[in-house]
């Protein structure tokens, strides 16, 4: 059965049964300032904002493995910029880095 689903504003081809749907992805810091320094590693150059008091960076790709790849850039730059932490959300998974050499606070 082929035709189409509308998701938001978006369309996405239904072909037999599937619906391929782009994949969202969430990377929160522990400030702007913080989720800027990651975005600038970004390719794309994605914006960083603010939200409840913490950086966000939202993004969409329309593979999962494609999304994958933003995992050792986001490491990188937590230890290269000695950030507190970062969190990247793919879909419903989640991964959580820390610089090496922080403490966790007391």
């Amino acid at each position: 059965m082929a035709g189409r689903l509308t998701y938001g504003t978006e369309i996405f081809a239904v072909t037999k049964g599937s619906v391929h749907m782009p994949v969202l992805v969430t990377i929160d810091a522990a400030s702007k300032a913080d989720a800027a320094l990651i975005a600038a590693a970004l390719p794309g150059r994605p914006e960083a904002k603010f939200w409840r008091g913490y950086g966000v960076i939202r993004l969409r790709f329309r593979k999962a493995s494609e999304a994958q790849e933003l995992l050792p850039v986001v490491g990188d730059c937590v230890e290269r910029h000695d950030l507190p932490w970062a969190r990247v959300r793919i879909g419903d998974d989640e991964r959580m880095f820390r610089a090496q050499g922080r403490r966790r606070a007391s």
